[in-house]
């Protein structure tokens, strides 16, 4: 069980013609599995974040508000057409889940098919400190809702809502990126669902 959660872009942001870009984070969603196995949401803090674009601010990505957005900061080098490959992980936020928490589920709200600053693909660390050290677990997401559950011996992608995760596909493919639905090494992965569920 690990009590903070760091939620950071691993590709590229989705509007075609600027290289100039910043990521629309609408709502991330944490569950977390009592010892009876019983999922209860969790409504985190956050206590860091890369920085905000016109004032909205990563808070509103944790207010259980679907209408609302984070809007993380400018960044050249960002949108799918000009991808950097050092961006991965520029635009992020730290989320305090209170207490070290076993988290059986993570959903990832974009906004929607419409959701031009939406990105591709997304990484998730963890730790009891606000120092991430372990590897991340990386993985494709829908303009729309994604969904990763956890239990005792893998995560998975349950739920990749609107757009079956094809906008990953086309904007990875943009990036010169190979498209996958879940990337990591065993060692990261296997690294993430030990720090989600012990």
């Amino acid at each position: 069980a690990y009590q903070y959660l760091r939620v950071s872009n691993a590709c590229c942001v989705g509007n075609a013609g600027s290289c100039g870009a910043s990521w629309d984070l609408y709502e991330v969603e944490v569950y977390g599995r009592s010892d009876g196995g019983i999922n209860s949401k969790i409504f985190p803090s956050v206590v860091s974040d890369s920085g905000v674009g016109k004032g909205r601010s990563a808070s509103l990505a944790v207010n259980n508000n679907l209408e609302d957005w984070w809007e993380g900061d400018y960044d050249v080098g960002l949108s799918c057409s000009c991808w950097d490959e050092s961006k991965v992980g520029g635009q992020w936020m730290v989320l305090d889940l209170g207490a070290p928490v076993p988290v059986s589920k993570i959903r990832i709200h974009q906004g929607g098919w419409g959701n031009e600053y939406a990105v591709s693909q997304v990484q998730l660390e963890c730790s009891n400190t606000q120092n991430f050290v372990d590897p991340a677990l990386r993985f494709e997401v829908s303009k729309e809702t994604t969904t990763l559950e956890c239990n005792s011996s893998s995560c998975e992608i349950t739920e990749c809502h609107g757009s079956s995760c094809s906008f990953a596909s086309y904007c990875n493919a943009s990036a010169g990126l190979s498209s996958t639905v879940l990337i990591s090494s065993p060692f990261s992965l296997l690294a993430m669902v030990l720090a989600l569920l012990t």
